[in-house]
């Protein structure tokens, strides 16, 4: 099939303004607040002709889920920190680590897989990484090994379950996968992947950390978690992860609960403290983040270039060499044009060669552990980044590039082959 060439020039420059957008939100040039890069960026598409507006307004519906969803996430990042609830975790993660900053990097490690499996990469990347580097920087410990060690990880984990990235649900939604089917074949091949994560990380990071010499900071690790607020606020998340669990069993979107648990947080400490402080200092500008990047994705969804190149790699059938090239073209994809974008074209073009439903699993993989190929692979990473620069940190650009090319694929391939395997 033939692209016409307005169309593959128009894709040209979506491509190109998504990757300058990238860039700019991780490194804010001009100062200029992350939020408003999308945001130019859609505005820019949208006088170039490279996006219709019927495409960008189709675009800016389906993203009402996920802005939700952060939303939701933002708040519950407010309470956490209000209660304190967060920082007395990391209290007992120091503890645990009695000084040592290796042993911190382990179990900020552990931590995070947790954090992703339970409530998505995208809630490690707003809730918990923003604390992490601050604890950091008070112990003047350096930042660059915990934020290469998170971003990948978080990535990682994030094929645990179906709830542990949106991008999950919405490969699921489309191919009508049970939710068991996913549980059996691709969370045990994902802890593989993790693993290998992990260990690759650590090992490769963690000889750029000082041995010892490190004073544990923070609050006595015994007062933890005993107040009514932080464990309302506790027991609240518990139940946003059954629901989203429910929800996801069920094909629904999981942006309403994570709201609702949001603003029922809100709610919590509001009767319970006897003050009606605003949430405050939440950075809002993440949703006009958001909804520019989904804009841009819609865009990018209708290349007919990449998806007829999708559905070529899946023509011969559903084998499993087909699996594997499946899974390894939506990885590469994601690490070059962000994992929304390139589940939404693979899954166009496998919907276009009859062959979604035997396939769908794989493409899960590619998009969850792709994005550690390269920085703008998934919007987790972008937040994690632009979390440190917001520190006043130098973005580690090189050693994120070298450690996912080298990581990455070793964690990659297996995964894909037992996924392959078992579906």
């Amino acid at each position: 099939m033939s692209i016409p060439s307005g169309q593959v020039l128009s894709q040209i420059v979506l491509l190109t303004l998504f990757l300058l957008t990238a860039a700019a939100v991780t490194s804010r040039p001009f100062r200029i607040s992350e939020g408003w890069w999308p945001v130019g960026a859609v505005a820019a598409a949208l006088l170039l002709g490279a996006i219709p507006a019927t495409t960008a307004a189709r675009g800016l519906g389906s993203s009402l889920d996920v802005l939700a969803f952060f939303a939701g996430l933002l708040l519950l990042a407010w309470a956490l920190r209000v209660t304190g609830s967060l920082g007395r975790e990391l209290d007992r993660l120091e503890a645990w680590s009695r000084g040592e900053p290796r042993r911190l990097l382990v179990a900020v490690a552990i931590a995070t897989v947790a954090v992703t499996a339970l409530l998505s990469n995208d809630a490690a990347a707003l809730l918990f990484a923003p604390e992490v580097f601050d604890r950091l920087q008070r112990r003047g410990l350096p930042l660059a090994p915990f934020v290469l060690t998170m971003a990948l990880t978080a990535n990682a984990a994030s094929a645990l379950l179906p709830i542990s990235n949106p991008v999950n649900l919405l490969i699921l939604d489309r191919s009508h996968i049970a939710l068991s089917s996913y549980l059996s074949a691709v969370t045990p091949a994902a802890l593989v992947g993790v693993l290998i994560t992990v260990a690759g990380c650590l090992l490769l990071t963690a000889r750029h950390l000082p041995h010892g010499g490190a004073t544990p900071t923070g609050r006595p690790v015994a007062a933890a978690g005993r107040g009514p607020r932080a464990r309302g606020i506790t027991v609240l998340i518990g139940v946003l992860v059954l629901t989203d669990m429910g929800f996801a069993a069920a094909r629904l979107p999981i942006g309403p609960p994570t709201l609702v648990a949001g603003l029922s947080a809100v709610l919590l400490l509001w009767s319970t403290g006897g003050s009606r402080e605003a949430p405050g200092g939440l950075g809002w500008s993440i949703l006009a983040l958001v909804a520019g990047f989904s804009v841009l994705a819609s865009g990018l969804e209708h290349s007919g270039l990449l998806a007829t190149a999708a559905g070529w790699v899946a023509a011969g059938g559903s084998t499993w060499f087909e699996a594997v090239a499946t899974g390894v073209v939506t990885a590469v994809i994601s690490g070059v044009i962000n994992n929304l974008p390139a589940a939404l074209l693979v899954t166009a073009g496998l919907q276009a060669a009859h062959h979604l439903g035997s396939l769908a699993l794989p493409v899960i993989v590619g998009a969850d552990l792709g994005p550690n190929l390269a920085p703008f692979g998934s919007l987790s990473t972008i937040l994690i980044l632009a979390a440190v620069r917001r520190r006043g940190q130098p973005v580690p650009w090189g050693p994120l590039w070298r450690l996912g090319l080298v990581v990455g694929p070793l964690a990659l391939l297996p995964t894909l082959c037992l996924v392959a395997l078992a579906r």
